[in-house]
C-alpha cells in the first residue's frame, strides 16, 4: 500500500496525464498515451525503483502494451527480462501519430532474447505477426489463477446475461422476461439475471445454468473466465446482435466485408463449448428442461476440458519462461512449446 501511494504521487507530480485533482488520487482517463506521457511515466518509475531499492527477476506487461515503452524508457528497468502478454490490439491507447514510432520500438525490444511476446488468443497473435512481421507468436490462454473460483458441475441458478448496454437501455431485459412468460412451459423457466444487476462475487457465476453473451470485442477476459468456470456460453449467431466498438465497427461497405472476414476468427466463433442462437426465443428453448441431461453432460465435459487446458497452459508458460529466465539449478532444461501444443492451447 505504501509503495502504491508513492507511485501514484510520483506520477501525479510528473505527468499531465492526470487531472488537477490528482493530489486527491482521482484518476483522469484518456484514450491514448503520448510519447511525452510515457517518458514522464518512465521518470516516475525510475524514481520509485531507486527510492525503494526495488529489484525484480521479470517484468510483465499485459494491457495496454504501450506500457512497455514506459518500462523500457526507464534506465532502472531497461535490462530486466520482460514478458509482454497481449490481449488487446497492437495500437490500443497509442496516439495515432506515434504508431510508427511505437511499432519500431516494439520490434526492437522483441528482437532481444531476454524479452518475449505471448498472445492470449489466436486472432490477436495473427494480427501482431502480420503487423510486426514476426514469426509464430506463442498463444497461451488464461488459467484463472487469481479469481479464486472453480467450476461447478451441478448448476443451481438460471441464465446470466452479459450485454454492454447503456444504463437506460433495458430492451433485451424486457424481451427475455416477456418471452419467458409467453413461451410454453417446456421452455426455460429459471431466473434470468443481468450482469448490471448482479451484486455477488465472481465465484457465484459458476453456479449458473448458462451465460448469454452479446459480444462487444474479438475477445474479452470475461469470456476466458467463463469458459474456465465450465459455464456453457451462448452467443448470437447474427452479427447485428453484436455490439462492437472501433476498430470492429464497420463504417463503409469495404470495412463491413473486412469485419465479416475477421469475424470467423473471433474467439466467440472459434472456441469449443460456445453455442450460437438465432433469436431470444431460440436461446430459451435451448435451455428447456428437456435438455437438462444434455446440459449436465456438457458441463461435466467442460470441467474436464478446463482442467486439461490449465495443465497444458501452465506447461507452455514453463517452456516460454524457461527459455528466457533459464531453468533453476538441478532441474532439467525445458523444451520449447511445439506447434501442436500451441494449436491445442489456441
Amino acid at each position: 500500500d505504501q509503495l502504491s501511494e508513492v507511485v501514484t504521487n510520483a506520477i501525479v507530480r510528473s505527468s499531465s496525464w492526470f487531472s488537477a485533482e490528482g493530489a486527491s488520487m482521482d484518476w483522469q482517463y484518456y484514450d491514448v498515451w503520448s510519447w511525452a506521457t510515457l517518458t514522464s511515466f518512465a521518470r516516475s518509475l525510475t524514481w520509485v525503483v531507486e527510492a525503494f531499492s526495488f529489484s525484480a527477476d521479470l517484468l510483465v506487461v499485459t494491457q495496454p502494451l504501450v506500457l512497455l515503452a514506459a518500462l523500457k524508457l526507464s534506465p532502472a528497468l531497461r535490462s530486466l527480462p520482460t514478458l509482454v502478454y497481449s490481449s488487446s490490439h497492437l495500437d490500443y491507447m497509442v496516439e495515432r501519430h506515434t504508431h510508427k514510432l511505437w511499432k519500431s520500438f516494439l520490434v526492437t525490444q522483441l528482437a532481444q532474447s531476454r524479452n518475449v511476446l505471448v498472445s492470449m488468443f489466436s486472432w490477436n497473435a495473427f494480427m501482431m505477426e502480420s503487423a510486426l512481421r514476426l514469426q509464430t507468436i506463442p498463444v497461451i490462454g488464461g488459467v484463472s489463477l487469481y479469481m479464486g473460483a472453480g467450476p461447478k458441475t451441478i448448476p443451481t441458478k438460471g441464465l446470466y446475461v452479459l450485454s454492454r448496454d447503456t444504463p437506460d437501455d433495458c430492451l433485451v431485459q424486457c424481451l427475455l422476461r416477456r418471452l419467458r412468460t409467453e413461451l410454453s412451459p417446456n421452455s426455460f423457466q429459471g431466473d434470468i439475471v443481468f450482469a448490471r444487476d448482479f451484486k455477488s462475487s465472481w465465484r457465484e457465476i459458476a453456479k449458473f445454468h448458462a451465460v448469454a453473451l452479446f459480444p462487444y470485442a474479438s475477445f474479452t477476459m470475461t469470456l476466458e473466465e467463463l469458459l474456465n468456470l465450465a459455464v456453457p456460453v451462448f452467443v448470437p449467431r447474427h452479427y447485428s446482435k453484436h455490439i462492437y466498438d472501433t476498430p470492429f465497427l464497420p463504417r463503409t461497405p469495404a470495412s463491413l466485408r473486412a469485419v465479416f472476414s475477421r469475424l470467423a476468427m473471433f474467439e466467440t466463433f472459434t472456441r469449443p463449448f460456445i453455442v450460437h442462437f438465432d433469436s431470444l426465443s431460440d436461446l430459451l428453448r435451448r435451455l428447456s428442461p428437456a435438455r437438462d441431461a444434455h446440459m449436465k453432460l456438457w458441463k461435466q465435459t467442460m470441467v474436464a476440458y478446463s482442467a486439461d487446458q490449465a495443465l497444458k497452459r501452465l506447461a507452455l508458460w514453463k517452456a516460454v519462461l524457461g527459455r528466457r529466465l533459464g531453468a533453476r539449478p538441478g532441474t532439467a532444461p525445458v523444451k520449447s512449446p511445439s506447434s501442436r501444443a500451441r494449436a491445442s492451447s489456441a
